[in-house]
């Protein structure tokens, strides 16, 4: 099998520099991680989307992220419940493994995946608008809470779920969440209020983030590290 360098493709570069930007964040603060699942195949079905696994180059640059990830104690996984994010989520831990990480996996989270709304309107509003549009139109509340949960409602629901969702919180160490780029894309603006800039994240690539108090949330987003305010709705979780 052909070697593999994070200088082989320009995503691949980009999940670079973010495990570099992990490393980055302070080591007694507990780090979140929005990623996008890796390199898939591309079928051009959006209504069966779900059945497009890993490429065997996704395989082999999910489990050289895990050997690369920043040594940090301890790490949860968790993911969509589409097959090629646990395909990504294995290939991470697989790597974390083999370089005598900690690593536990948490398996599928609904809100990584869900967003409460009719599959046939959805791929319907998909095949109009491109990804990005679709998000702010969302947000915009465009649609009807009969046929998808309000755009609000589900940010904030994903915060909770994935800031506290866990028997044991942690205090510090990584939780990394393996989801979808209009997921991610929904989080990054209803959290932070960045807009995607017609460029949605690209294969093992998303944002890292950890609340630094009570009104500061320190991300690394766009291999740039900025300070935001966390929302007024964030402590009330």
């Amino acid at each position: 099998m052909k070697e593999i360098n994070w200088s082989d493709f320009e995503w691949t570069q980009k999940s670079y520099k973010l495990l570099k930007g992990i490393e980055e964040f302070p080591e007694n603060k507990k780090i979140i991680v929005l990623l996008r699942h890796s390199h898939r195949y591309e079928s051009g079905d959006l209504m069966n989307h779900e059945n497009d696994l890993l490429t065997p180059i996704g395989h082999q640059y999910a489990n050289l992220f895990g050997k690369h990830f920043p040594k940090r104690k301890p790490i949860r996984i968790y993911h969509s419940k589409v097959k090629r994010c646990k395909e990504t989520a294995d290939g991470i831990k697989s790597g974390m493994k083999e370089t005598n990480k900690l690593v536990e996996m948490k398996g599928d989270l609904d809100v990584l995946y869900d967003i409460k709304v009719q599959p046939d309107v959805f791929y319907r509003e998909a095949n109009k608008y491109p990804l990005d549009q679709l998000v702010y139109r969302w947000a915009a509340g465009l649609y009807s809470e009969e046929i998808i949960i309000s755009f609000q409602k589900y940010v904030r629901e994903a915060a909770k779920a994935i800031w506290s969702f866990n028997e044991k919180p942690m205090s510090s160490g990584v939780e990394i969440h393996i989801s979808h780029d209009f997921i991610l894309a929904c989080l990054r603006f209803g959290w932070f209020g960045f807009d995607s800039n017609g460029c949605l994240p690209d294969y093992l690539t998303g944002f890292a983030f950890t609340i630094m108090d009570a009104e500061t949330i320190q991300l690394f987003d766009f291999d740039q590290f900025k300070t935001v305010e966390t929302p007024h709705w964030w402590n009330h979780l």
